[in-house]
Order: C-alpha cells, then sequence, then structure tokens
C-alpha cells in the first residue's frame, strides 16, 4: 500500500526525457523473458521499463504475472488497453492512464516473490478484458537494489479463458443438437 502511494506521489514530480517504446515481445502465446538494466527506481524513467504486449477478445478472463528471476527485483506493472508501440513519452509508471490509453490497473506486490526473496512481492493481475485488441504491460523496478550483472530479470505470463465469438458459440450448440437428436434415433 505504502509503495501504491510512493508512486502516485511520484507522478506529480515526473520531467524524465521522452522514450520511445520498443516492444520486448508479444506474450499472447508464450512466456516473456526480460531485463531491466537501470538500477533503483525507474518509475520516473520510461525507457528503462520492458513492454510486452498481449492480444485478447472481449469478455477473456485473464491472468497475468510478472515474476522476478533473480532476488534484488522489485517488479511493479502497469497494463493499458491499446498498444504503446513506437509511442515516445515522459511519466511514470502510475500514470493513469499511460499515453491516453485506459489502465486496466497499477500492480504491486500481489503475490509472494517468485524466486523466493528479495523486496515485497510481485505483481499479479485477473481481470476480464473489456474489449477485443491488443494489450500493453509495462514492467517497472520499485525498490530494487543493487543491480545484478545480467540486470533485473523478470518474465511476464499471461493466461487466459478465451471466450467463444458468436460463430463459435452457434456452431457449438448446433453440434449439440445434432448429438441430442442422433441419440434419439
Amino acid at each position: 500500500m505504502r509503495k501504491s502511494l510512493a508512486v502516485l506521489a511520484v507522478v506529480g514530480f515526473a520531467a524524465a526525457a521522452d522514450a520511445q517504446v520498443t516492444i520486448n515481445a508479444d506474450v499472447t502465446f508464450a512466456p516473456g523473458l526480460g531485463a531491466i538494466s537501470t538500477g533503483g527506481n525507474t518509475n520516473s524513467n520510461p525507457s528503462a521499463w520492458t513492454y510486452w504486449t498481449f492480444s485478447a477478445n472481449a469478455g477473456d478472463i485473464l491472468d497475468i504475472e510478472v515474476n522476478r528471476l533473480v532476488n534484488e527485483l522489485d517488479p511493479i506493472a502497469n497494463i493499458v488497453q491499446g498498444n504503446l508501440a513506437g509511442a515516445a513519452f515522459a511519466g511514470t509508471i502510475g500514470d493513469n492512464p499511460l499515453m491516453g490509453l485506459p489502465s486496466l490497473g497499477l500492480f504491486d506486490d500481489n503475490d509472494p516473490p517468485f524466486t523466493g526473496g528479495g523486496p515485497f512481492g510481485d505483481p499479479h493481475a485477473f481481470f476480464v478484458a473489456p474489449v477485443t485488441g491488443v494489450y500493453t504491460i509495462a514492467v517497472s523496478s520499485f525498490a530494487s537494489d543493487p543491480i545484478p550483472s545480467n540486470g533485473y530479470a523478470h518474465e511476464v505470463i499471461v493466461r487466459g479463458s478465451t471466450v467463444p465469438g458468436p460463430g463459435a458459440a452457434a456452431l457449438v450448440a448446433l453440434g449439440g443438437l445434432f448429438a441430442a437428436r442422433r441419440r434419439r434415433a
């Protein structure tokens, strides 16, 4: 809780140079591995964050984890509706919304550290996708110290249960009716 308040307090003091967003990977179908290479608190340094995209359908139930792979990292994540690829901006990880895109929330300390040590907890988000499209996860370092030689390694995992589109749902229903009719005959 105190970290969330500190992040919100930093929002008013952000004055970092604009950073252009480069997406690390699309994590729709496979976990992504990345590293933050700048030490300490990178909340007001968007060029030091890692960015991940994933696709979802409206109504999908999503489970998103950011797990530290080194004990020194204290990760924090913001998930937005839309693709930040190529955007240039200055701000903090706590900006709501990032670049004018609707935010699904700032996630921090939801789970114990994945590797069993380090400061505070790891981000873990559960939500229902409000629209069909691409989403972006921005990951930052909060109370991390000292920086390991390979950076603050972490993984991003997106799991979900997909809601079938109307056409697929109709085919399933039709198949069920056909099977029921065949059993009666």
